[in-house]
C-alpha cells in the first residue's frame, strides 16, 4: 500500500495482527496424523470397499441404460414414393437411405402411368431423388426440392418423424 493511502486504524491493527507470524506446538502434526490413523483406519478401509461397490454397481447401471436407449429407437415408418410419368420405362428411388444405389428401389408402375414405392424408414431427414429410365433425375414434385453438390441433379428432401410409444 503506498504511503499517499492511509488505512482506517482499527483496519490496520487488523491486518498486523493477521501478517504477524502463529507459533505451532511442533508435535502437533505428529499427534494429530496419530490420532487420525489410529481411530479412522478401519472406517476408511470399509469406505473404500463401500465406494468401490457403489462406482462398479453405477457403472454397470449406466452402461445397461445406454444399452436400452439404443435399442429403444423409435420405430420406422411406412413412407409411400409416387410419381406420375407414363412415359417412363422404369423409375428408382435414390438416396441417402440406400445408399443411391439404383439397383436397391425400383418403383411400381400402376395402370394409370403413376410409379410407387413404400420403404420402411427410420425418424430423420432424407435427401432423394428419381432416377428415370436409369439416366434422368427428377426431384419429387410433391415435396421440398434442394440443391444437391453431391451429384448435381436434382434432388428432394424427405423428414420422417418418429412416433411416440
Amino acid at each position: 500500500m503506498g504511503d499517499t493511502e492511509r488505512l482506517d486504524p482499527l483496519l490496520e491493527r487488523a491486518v498486523q495482527a493477521l501478517k504477524a507470524p502463529v507459533e505451532l506446538d511442533p508435535g502437533l502434526d505428529r499427534r494429530v496424523l496419530t490420532l487420525i490413523g489410529r481411530e479412522s483406519a478401519p472406517r476408511v478401509l470399509r469406505f473404500r470397499r463401500r465406494v468401490t461397490w457403489v462406482s462398479a454397481l453405477a457403472a454397470a447401471a449406466a452402461v445397461i441404460l445406454l444399452v436400452l436407449m439404443n435399442n429403444a429407437t423409435a420405430p420406422d415408418s411406412m413412407v409411400r414414393f409416387a410419381i406420375q410419368h407414363p412415359s417412363a420405362q422404369s423409375i428408382t428411388i435414390v438416396g441417402d437411405f440406400n445408399d443411391w444405389d439404383p439397383a436397391l428401389t425400383p418403383m411400381a408402375r400402376s395402370s394409370d402411368g403413376e410409379w410407387k414405392a413404400d420403404l420402411e424408414l427410420a425418424p430423420g431427414r432424407y435427401h432423394y431423388s428419381y432416377l428415370v429410365n436409369g439416366s434422368t433425375w427428377v426431384a419429387d414434385p410433391v415435396r421440398p426440392a434442394i440443391p444437391d453438390s453431391d451429384f448435381d441433379a436434382p434432388t428432394s428432401l424427405l423428414t420422417v418423424q418418429g412416433s411416440s410409444p
